[in-house]
């Protein structure tokens, strides 16, 4: 028996969307739309997925039109829980879906050598054996900026209680 569809979502993927183009054109992957149902599937049930880094493909790839079929007793669920979003924004959020399930890419190690002892306080050869210079850890850096959070939310209150901000001063201008 033929499957019968109960719901068809067009995607468009242009210039810009160069990251799903290039997981649409990768040989390895899954099929696009099948991609597309287990990344629902999972939004759906509150799970992640995590789809790996698509190849550069060898030709040209141009703007294209992916069509997803969505079948009765099969994707119901996925059919009506996109239906819930407004005409026009569905692809969007599936290509934002699509995205975020892609795994993620440290292009750190291999931008130059300047930019990597710039960014990351220390030599070539040290960022390349795994090695961080003490000051950039991610916890110290979290903690940095949570005090520069607190001390300015702490002079905002100061200014709030003596009226020492800008607009009092232009507020006693104005009656003078």
């Amino acid at each position: 028996m033929r499957k019968q569809t109960i719901y068809r979502l067009s995607i468009r993927l242009t210039e810009k969307d160069i990251d799903l183009l290039w997981l649409e054109a990768d040989p390895l992957s899954r099929r696009f739309s099948a991609l597309v149902k287990t990344v629902l599937r999972n939004e759906i049930s509150g799970q992640r997925e995590s789809i790996p880094l698509p190849r550069k493909p060898e030709g040209k790839i141009k703007t294209k039109t992916v069509g997803i079929r969505f079948y009765k007793n099969e994707d119901e669920e996925i059919a009506d829980w996109i239906q819930r979003f407004k005409k026009g924004c569905r692809g969007l959020v599936v290509k934002e879906l699509l995205r975020h399930s892609i795994e993620i890419f440290d292009y750190r190690p291999y931008t130059s050598d300047m930019e990597m002892m710039l960014e990351h306080g220390t030599s070539s050869e040290s960022f390349w054996k795994g090695e961080r210079h003490r000051k950039y850890t991610t916890a110290e850096d979290t903690a940095r900026v949570m005090e520069s959070q607190m001390k300015e939310s702490e002079e905002t209150e100061n200014e709030m209680e003596t009226g020492d901000d800008w607009l009092t001063a232009f507020q006693e201008m104005a009656k003078q």
